[in-house]
């Protein structure tokens, strides 16, 4: 397979934003640092810490979102995407983001990113559908580790809109445990800070869960919503399902996405 020369040391290399590696560059060989298959050695010994085992599961995801890209550089042409009736841009697309995956696992390589949802191992749980069963060894733990494995949960528009100020209906892959007299939220989390809004979980699964998106939040970027036990979601085992990831732009195609979910 070719492969680009590039240094594969962390230090060295190209530098996203910097580079036009990330953006411009066209080619089967993937971008630094996806031409690398060295495994990188434990600094120290012990046991990992928890931010360890969450740094381990975003570089897997990460890694899992690059290869798929990658694959589908080096098995297709610019010709297999025209002849169906694709744009003729499809093909350029592909290796877009595949170089947009690679120039993020080149900044992680440095530093990794804090946000303001504090669960990243929820995050990635909604992407553990999309591993191929077998496609890992045995040795790997489940993805990602530890898996608490929640009620997968989305919100329904019931006004046609995901937009804050706008009613949504809750609905759940898998069973949430509903305790009786027991308060339950959905928290919302959006910018720097967090809104949880009762709800009344008394009569489900006869009757729907609908709550509204505060309005206080602007609508660009992304919503994230879990239903807890506890306003604010300030502990993991505090989360009883979820995370659902409400896209705010373009609001057309966040409306539409939820509806599909």
């Amino acid at each position: 397979m070719e492969y680009l020369n590039v240094d594969i040391c962390p230090k060295y290399g190209p530098v996203p934003d910097e580079s036009p590696l990330y953006s411009s560059y066209r080619g089967k060989a993937p971008p630094f640092p996806g031409n690398t298959k060295d495994p990188i050695f434990p600094t120290k010994h012990g046991q990992p810490a928890t931010d360890d085992k969450v740094w381990q599961n975003l570089l897997s995801a990460k890694w899992i979102i690059f290869s798929f890209y990658r694959q589908g550089v080096e098995a297709f042409n610019k010709t297999a995407f025209i002849e169906p009736g694709y744009p003729n841009t499809t093909y350029d697309r592909i290796q877009e983001i595949r170089n947009n995956e690679a120039g993020h696992l080149r900044i992680f390589q440095d530093k990794k990113y804090a946000t303001v949802f504090p669960y990243a191992n929820q995050i990635l749980d909604t992407t553990n559908a999309f591993v191929v069963k077998g496609s890992c060894t045995k040795e790997n733990p489940p993805y990602p580790s530890p898996r608490q494995n929640l009620p997968r949960l989305s919100a329904n528009p019931v006004q046609k809109t995901v937009s804050p100020g706008s009613l949504v209906s809750l609905n759940f892959t898998g069973t949430p445990k509903f305790e009786k007299d027991h308060k339950y939220y959905t928290t919302f989390f959006h910018g720097p800070w967090n809104i949880s809004v009762p709800i009344d979980t008394k009569d489900w699964p006869k009757k729907k869960i609908e709550v509204e998106i505060p309005k206080a939040f602007e609508a660009r970027g992304v919503i994230i919503a879990v239903v807890t036990d506890t306003t604010g979601a300030p502990t993991l085992d505090s989360v009883v399902a979820g995370p659902n990831i409400i896209l705010q732009q373009p609001a057309e195609l966040g409306a539409k996405l939820a509806t599909t979910l």
